[in-house]
């Protein structure tokens, strides 16, 4: 298993980067907010990994009120684009999220304590939790760092903030 953190992005805006940083604190990849027509305005991130500089990118498309039901996820990488979408049923207790990338099934699940889990064709590859204001993330090894489910499960990370803030939003909504 292989140790990475990056600085809570709560505050992460247009032009800033926050860096991938690994066991050894050298910086292994960079992510960006991103500004893509079709989806929702500052609700995209990228991932650029050192290694080859590939890049993937993860947002929230736009869906109107539907969102509030199901939110889909773009994945937009140099080898094709992608749809993830939050599991029905499950997204109203925790944040689950679920596709195909290419041959793989992917499945983004949270635990009671809160933290990711990040399953490929059923097998865990990652874990992903919030600590000290940092993303600690914890990948097997095969998951290089050029790998699209490197990318997409440090993106992740940011997509479940912004479910923990609608959910608290709904929340508050709901019971004013």
């Amino acid at each position: 298993m292989r140790l990475y953190k990056i600085q809570n992005g709560n505050y992460l805006s247009q032009g800033k980067v926050l860096s991938v940083i690994n066991e050894k604190e050298e910086v292994i990849g960079l992510v960006t907010k991103e500004d893509i027509p079709g989806y929702e305005k500052n609700h995209v991130f990228s991932f650029t990994a050192h290694t080859d500089g590939s890049k993937a990118i993860v947002g929230i498309k736009k869906n109107g009120l539907a969102r509030l039901v199901v939110t889909k996820y773009g994945v937009i990488t140099e080898n094709g684009d992608y749809e993830l979408k939050e599991k029905v049923g499950n997204n109203i207790f925790y944040f689950c999220v679920t596709g195909v990338l290419g041959e793989t099934s992917i499945r983004i699940e949270e635990d009671w304590d809160g933290m990711l889990e990040v399953k490929a064709d059923g097998v865990v590859i990652a874990s992903v939790k919030e600590k000290d204001l940092h993303g600690i993330f914890q990948f097997e090894d095969e998951i290089q760092e050029n790998d699209l489910l490197f990318a997409i499960t440090v993106l992740m990370f940011f997509m479940k903030k912004i479910y923990d803030d609608d959910a608290k939003l709904l929340e508050w909504l709901l019971l004013n």
